[in-house]
């Protein structure tokens, strides 16, 4: 029995044999082509296929996901239509004679590079995003391999690196969990198996294809990998296993009612597991609880320091208590009768989606301390107008205010914004952060440190002029 360590960012146990996932992108063959025009043609209808590919993982995303959740998907589509993108690959092409999956495995390595480089770790998972739309053309440009070993039986997948793409296409076959030895909570991974419902172990040292085949078991919540359990093990977790089911259908079990109490046993709950629950006006735990501490009805970390959980159907208004720092991943998604909110000074950190769908809120004020917003902060904040954002945000993540279409007011730092000391602009939706937030721009100054904006980041206005500084690296479509 060997027991490895990593981060656990997506809850729940898998008990099962480990399947090695070797990843497309490995061993790409580079070669000198003589019939370049044969071969750009070789590239563009590999390029059309993938378009086609994406769009169909997206429609099956839609089926498990929400929309902007799934968006990834399109995302992939702008990057391989980049203009950088395509006259980069065409050149290598045309002027290198470089066979097409090299030369787009080239040009995507150059480009995500910049990103990974980043000291932001949302930045570096843009990194993904690229390399991820390039997989799909080089998977239709190489010949087709097993990925993936094993049967049709239930396994755990084990990777060096999942893409979302991948997970997806994975979700189709019997999965219990992942493991891998690269990634992050924030990645898209993480958020899709989060989403999905399956637990997912990152960081795991040194390689795992050599445990291929190997019964195992990951503990999402602990990190904690085992390999070749014994007996006592497996009973262990087996029973774990079932506790944390019967908690997680609790949950599930309280959708509609006005209170739930959680009980004094639970130690992990779901992020969806209470935010659609729009009749919910009161969260209560059992005394005795290790894990969870409810103050006035709303759910909160035993220390208090983070905010996991507004009921969705309480009225009026609400002011986060003093001493919090993290509001959790939809803490107050779909809190659709919450007409104002005050957050407080000790707050530091918002996770994803945290406001989602709140669509009474007319203005916000951000505390100085907070430095990102995450993809979809406040995304179908349809009544937002007003927002204040510090001076010490540096980032501003896809979708964060993707359809807040009455937002008219967005102060930075107490005034009106330039995008001083903002590293990235972006969206990859029409009506995403910087393009309701720039429609009534006339001029605009970039900041210094900005070193990407993303596609369609300023698509539907109308500047008499924008200055972008020398540090801007990649510029989207």
């Amino acid at each position: 029995m060997l027991e490895l360590y990593g981060k656990g960012v997506s809850d729940g146990i898998a008990i099962g044999k480990l399947a090695f996932y070797s990843n497309s992108s490995d061993n790409v063959p580079k070669y000198s082509v003589t019939d370049t025009t044969a071969e750009l043609k070789r590239y563009k209808n590999a390029v059309k296929a993938a378009k086609r590919h994406l769009m169909s993982l997206y429609e099956e995303a839609c089926k498990h996901l929400s929309k902007s959740e799934s968006v990834i998907f399109q995302t992939h589509i702008m990057i391989l239509e980049d203009s950088k993108f395509v006259e980069t690959v065409e050149s290598l092409i045309l002027t290198k004679h470089l066979n097409a999956e090299f030369a787009v495995k080239d040009t995507a390595m150059k480009i995500a590079e910049i990103f990974r480089s980043m000291d932001d770790e949302y930045l570096q998972q843009r990194y993904t995003d690229i390399i991820d739309a390039a997989n799909t053309v080089q998977e239709i440009l190489r010949p087709k391999q097993k990925p993936l070993s094993g049967d049709a039986e239930p396994v755990i997948v084990a990777a060096s690196e999942l893409l979302p793409s991948e997970t997806i296409s994975l979700k189709q076959r019997n999965l219990l969990g992942f493991v891998t030895t690269k990634g992050s909570r924030n990645s898209h991974t993480a958020i899709l198996a989060r989403t999905l419902g399956l637990p997912l172990v990152t960081q795991i040292k040194g390689s795992l294809s050599r445990y291929d085949g190997m019964e195992a078991i990951i503990d999402g919540q602990s990190g904690r990998v085992v390999i070749s359990p014994d007996h006592n093990t497996v009973a262990h977790y087996r029973a774990k296993q079932k506790h944390y089911e019967q908690q997680q259908q609790y949950l599930r079990d309280q959708i509609g009612l006005p209170s739930v109490t959680i009980p004094a046993g639970v130690t992990s709950i779901g992020d969806r597991a209470l935010s659609t629950n729009y009749k919910l006006t009161n969260i209560y735990v059992q005394s005795g609880s290790s894990s969870f501490v409810d103050v006035d009805g709303v759910l909160f970390t035993k220390d208090g320091t983070k905010l996991i959980q507004f009921p969705a159907g309480r009225e009026g208004t609400y002011a986060v208590p003093d001493g919090v720092t993290h509001i959790g991943v939809l803490a107050f998604g779909w809190a659709q009768k919450l007409t104002a909110i005050t957050l407080p000074d000790t707050l530091r950190e918002i996770d994803e989606r945290a406001f989602q769908a709140a669509i009474r809120l007319t203005r916000i004020n951000i505390p100085e301390g907070v430095t990102s917003l995450l993809e979809n902060t406040f995304s179908s904040c349809v009544k937002l107008e007003e927002i204040r954002l510090p001076a010490s945000l540096k980032n501003i993540g896809k979708n964060v205010f993707a359809r807040c279409d009455q937002l008219k007011n967005v102060y930075y730092g107490g005034i009106k914004p330039q995008w001083n000391a903002i590293s990235i602009i972006g969206g990859n939706d029409p009506l995403a952060a910087a393009n309701i937030i720039c429609r009534e721009m006339k001029t605009a100054v970039l900041p210094a440190n900005l070193t990407a904006i993303d596609a369609e980041a300023f698509t539907g206005a109308v500047f008499d002029a924008v200055i972008v500084p020398d540090g801007c690296a990649s510029i989207g479509s």
